[in-house]
């Protein structure tokens, strides 16, 4: 075991000195990797699995799910992230590939349930427990589940990150804007039984991590032409590694970048007929990426960031009750009663935030969601707004008023929880 362990250690460092010696690893596209590619693929995460890095890197992004998620920290800190992850990935492999790979989520944004990346040579299959080639992965001594893709990936459709690439300049609002559109619609369309629908559970399902490299390629993209002074460049912040470092991430130990020099035919776009297909090579200069090769599409704009997609700026779910098996796998302590309120709390939270949305108004961020819970809270509890008819009838179909508020009110109050684990 030591000498395993002593290895793997040797191999890490030889690849950081590799990098150091501006042999800056190559990030490729999932499903362009060769027949040997995937295999040293599967066999390094595989190999992650049985030395345990695999297991303590989920624990470290479940550490840190307030910090990372739902402010401007999320793109970098997923950066340093990935990065860790890549440097025990690349141990493991001990060479035969030149990168992590990633997925270019713009391809499978329409229809990601038929994405070849569910091959049992790339990510296996979707629609149950991981079978091959993760079959043996569990989590809390549970299979992984991942369920079949319910949803396009609107948010990630080329049109609309292209729009917000070519219309925003600061980092803030970019990180925030791409991880309550692509990110999170990706997110939750495996569904509330799936494990990639969970922050603590996400990482253990391995699509997690090319999933997620694709995230930070769309921040590569948007370092090609904007700003990034509404940021702290000296805030090490990010496992000691400063913003200004993670910017550079072409430089020094651990450097990278991205090959895209044959990529796949993209599937068509619904949201734009002007989608065409792309091949770019991802480089950086002094912290700032370049971009070399035919640039995304670049739709018209209306001035809001949207383009000429129909798909909001922002995604929110249709509402459906969460499943029986959500709250058992997850809350088992909760009571028949206590589930009828939290779900009538998730339809009211769906429906406020859609109704903000059609009104023109701004989604509030994360750290806003104490106000709303208090405003959707209220109306459900009084007679005094339209939406509490429906509340009042409820409570009648439960048997007694009083015991349905307090249904509601512990609905909330779980509700709180449920966002700041799934607002990813």
């Amino acid at each position: 075991m030591r000498a395993a362990c002593l290895i793997t250690a040797l191999v890490a460092l030889m690849t950081l000195a590799a990098s150091a010696n501006g042999q800056c690893r190559v990030r490729k596209e999932l499903r362009t990797l060769s027949s040997s590619e995937r295999q040293v693929m599967v066999r390094a995460i595989k190999a992650m699995r049985q030395n345990g890095s695999f297991a303590r890197l989920q624990q470290e992004h479940t550490d840190n799910l307030a910090y990372a998620h739902g402010n401007f920290r999320f793109m970098l800190w997923h950066r340093a992230f990935t990065m860790r992850f890549e440097d025990a990935f690349m141990a493991a492999a001990g060479g035969g590939i030149s990168g992590l790979p990633f997925l270019d989520l713009s391809r499978d944004a329409p229809n990601p349930a038929g994405s070849p990346v569910w091959g049992e040579d790339l990510m296996g299959p979707v629609g149950g427990c991981l079978g091959a080639p993760f079959a043996e992965f569990t989590n809390g001594g549970k299979c992984v589940y991942r369920g079949v893709p319910s949803a396009s990936w609107g948010g990630c459709a080329a049109t609309v990150v292209a729009a917000a690439i070519r219309t925003i300049g600061e980092y803030t609002e970019f990180t925030q804007r791409l991880e309550s559109t692509c990110h999170n619609s990706v997110h939750s369309s495996f569904g509330d039984s799936s494990a990639l629908y969970w922050v603590p559970q996400a990482p253990s399902d391995p699509f997690f991590y090319p999933f997620h490299a694709g995230i930070d390629y769309n921040l590569a993209m948007w370092q090609t032409s904007n700003s990034r002074a509404d940021l702290d460049l000296n805030d090490k912040a990010y496992f000691g590694k400063s913003a200004a470092q993670l910017f550079a991430y072409n430089e020094g130990p651990g450097c990278y970048t991205y090959d895209r020099s044959s990529p796949p035919k993209p599937q068509p776009d619904p949201t734009s007929s002007a989608s065409t297909s792309t091949s770019t090579t991802t480089t950086a200069t002094t912290g700032t990426a370049t971009t070399s090769g035919t640039a995304a599409p670049t739709p018209t704009n209306d001035g809001k960031g949207a383009g000429n997609s129909t798909t909001p700026e922002t995604w929110i779910p249709e509402f459906s009750e969460l499943s029986p098996k959500f709250f058992s796998d997850n809350m088992p302590w909760m009571s028949a009663e206590q589930i009828t309120g939290f779900n009538r709390a998730y339809k009211y939270i769906i429906e406020y935030l859609k109704r903000l949305q059609s009104s023109g108004k701004s989604l509030p961020m994360l750290g806003d969601f104490r106000s709303i819970v208090g405003q959707v809270k209220s109306p459900m509890t009084s007679g005094n707004t339209p939406a509490a008819a429906g509340s009042a009838q409820a409570d009648k179909a439960a048997g007694s008023g009083a015991a349905a508020a307090t249904a509601v009110s512990l609905g909330v109050s779980a509700l709180l929880a449920l966002f700041l684990l799934v607002s990813m």
